[in-house]
């Protein structure tokens, strides 16, 4: 009898832990205009997925190499905030520096939430 009972204990926490709703991660972050964010590296095999940085073949036929480290732990300001359709905020970035991303984009977008949730993106300290 206790054997059961704790059996049906242990099924219920689990059933109860599995079905638990995760929270959004564009529900905990809400980006500013003039917040200073950092650029890091990727972590898949060298490609930006929430950062909408032009192709690689692109920036070859424009002269440059075909690689985005030239970008890495670059800091960027946060210039314009918009939203996406299902209303995730997009953001449009600019260097800090004043520089040109490439040689050749004075701005860049990228989705704020998942960059950050998915570490290409980190706020600066």
């Amino acid at each position: 009898m206790l054997r059961k009972l704790f059996l049906a204990v242990v099924l219920t926490s689990i059933t109860t832990l599995a079905t638990a709703t995760p929270v959004k991660s564009n529900d905990v972050l809400a980006p500013k205009v003039g917040e200073v964010l950092v650029i890091n590296a990727p972590h898949h095999f060298n490609a930006y997925h929430y950062i909408n940085f032009p192709p690689l073949h692109t920036l070859v036929k424009r002269g440059h190499l075909a690689s985005y480290k030239d970008e890495f732990n670059t800091p960027v300001v946060v210039e314009k905030i918009e939203k996406d359709n299902d209303g995730n905020p997009i953001v449009t970035l600019s260097r800090k520096d004043g520089k040109k991303f490439f040689k050749m984009y004075n701005t860049i977008t990228c989705e704020y939430s998942d960059a950050i949730a998915h570490g290409e993106l980190s706020i600066q300290q």
